[in-house]
């Protein structure tokens, strides 16, 4: 969204290692963070990158960085790759379940809407879009949306979540994604969410590939490589561990 007020005349058309540094610690009064820009050091007809972080101002002249990631615009957005959706049918999981007992998302990020399957490979979902309006004050129906839909990629992060709480009894934080792009200015209400396991070599790291298709199966939005970082500890942030410290 910076990149879009620095360059209007731009299409902002993805988004590469974004990475997480450190957590955004959030208090009832608030929390002033800043975007820095980095200029482009050249440009083309093609496009350009830029390097973008999310700030805390620590005075002084000091910062700590909580994300970094490169930003690409162009010309144009770029024409949709296709991509395979696969079937997991090995196990099944209510939307229910996922939110009361093993996510622990408010109603904003809870746009998953039904979970058709897992499998060893992976796993398939209906989402919803969400809009500005819904998260930021004073922004009206007429406003413009996102521009890459924070609930759609924490839906990605659910998504890696739950298949390793169904296959490994752990919970995944995510920590980096390799890379964001985004086919459509507007995406559909509702789409369906393609989850693809890769495998690594580190047994702590859960990483998926994860398509948004629209209604005719076309790609709108494509993650590559998200990293979550797996450990059983992490089942206390879960609905029902939270519930039971809430009342003990």
């Amino acid at each position: 969204e910076g990149v879009r007020a620095l360059w209007p005349q731009w299409q902002v058309v993805e988004v590469r290692e974004l990475k997480l540094l450190k957590g955004v610690d959030m208090d009832r009064g608030g929390r002033d963070l800043q975007l820095f820009v980095s200029p482009p050091p050249y440009g083309s007809a093609e496009g350009f990158d830029v390097s973008v972080a999310l700030q805390s101002d620590l005075g002084a002249g000091r910062a700590l960085s909580h994300y970094r990631c490169v930003v690409r615009a162009e010309q144009a957005l770029p024409t949709a790759v296709p991509a395979p959706r696969g079937v997991h049918d090995d196990k099944t999981l209510s939307v229910a379940k996922a939110y009361g007992e093993w996510l622990f998302h408010g109603p904003r990020f809870q746009v998953i809407e039904r979970i058709a399957g897992l499998s060893p490979a992976g796993a398939g979902a209906t989402v919803r879009a969400s809009h500005p309006r819904e998260w930021l004050a004073g922004r009206g129906a007429d406003a413009s949306g996102w521009l890459f839909d924070p609930a759609l990629l924490d839906a990605a992060a659910q998504m890696a979540w739950l298949w390793a709480r169904a296959y490994r009894d752990e919970s995944a934080l995510p920590t980096r994604i390799g890379r964001v792009v985004r086919y459509r200015d507007v995406f559909p209400p509702r789409m369906h969410m393609e989850y693809a396991r890769v495998e690594s070599a580190d047994p702590a790291l859960i990483r998926g590939n994860v398509v948004f298709f629209d209604e005719h199966g076309v790609p709108v939005l494509a993650l590559e490589e998200l990293d979550s970082i797996a450990s059983a500890a992490l089942n206390r942030l879960g609905g029902t561990a939270r519930a039971a410290e809430d009342t003990a």
